[in-house]
């Protein structure tokens, strides 16, 4: 065969090869943006004066963002707040009412938050307008981008950042610890910025 030929029929498969991959890609980040079953839970005492709200798209393949709410939630709870948690879809049917301390946790997908929780940050600005905003960008390893939009996005929409914060599934979130499950330390992590939270609205 000549060599032309040869060189050909190589692109040709080099071509063929990425399009698969684009179109695989294409299809793993439309399931993964889209929102998540509608869901919500409560905790801490229901009377009392401080209430926060937390909101979360659940990834389809791991359920760290789940984990890292209900534990900063449970922070929260132990600090004499009442807070509700909610999934994004959920919180959607739900947007306008106000609360003491917002909570947005944003998976990244493409080195952006996931799209159903910047829908909900710009459905319910009206509530959150001038009010503290909790941000927890989630990703693999490689997360500056996100929280740096994520941020910007809060902001513009009226909420005020109290405090921002990164977790991730890959890279060490404490190397300190290296002996420790990454999702464990996560979920401590989280419980320590909950009651870092808590002592601030205090």
């Amino acid at each position: 065969m000549p060599a032309f030929m040869h060189h050909r029929k190589s692109v040709r498969y080099l071509a063929f090869t990425f399009g698969i991959i684009m179109i695989a890609w294409l299809i793993l980040t439309i399931y993964v943006e889209l929102a998540g079953p509608p869901m919500v839970w409560t905790e801490g005492n229901p009377h009392s004066d401080q209430t926060a709200l937390i909101v979360f798209d659940p990834d389809p393949f791991n359920n760290l963002d789940e984990e890292v709410c209900l534990s900063f939630a449970r922070a929260l709870a132990e600090s004499n707040f009442h807070v509700t948690i909610m999934t994004a879809s959920k919180a959607q049917k739900s947007s306008g009412i106000s609360y003491d301390l917002y909570v947005y946790c944003a998976n990244t997908y493409n080195w952006l938050p996931d799209r159903a929780i910047l829908q909900f940050v710009q459905l319910n600005r009206k509530a959150h307008k001038n009010k503290p905003v909790v941000a927890i960008t989630l990703g693999a390893g490689s997360t500056g981008h996100s929280q740096a939009y994520f941020e910007k996005q809060i902001k513009t929409s009226g909420g005020v950042i109290q405090s921002s914060h990164t977790l991730w599934l890959w890279r060490p979130n404490d190397e300190t610890r290296p002996e420790e499950s990454n999702k464990t330390i996560a979920i401590g992590k989280a419980y320590e910025w909950g009651l870092m939270a808590a002592h601030e609205r205090m």
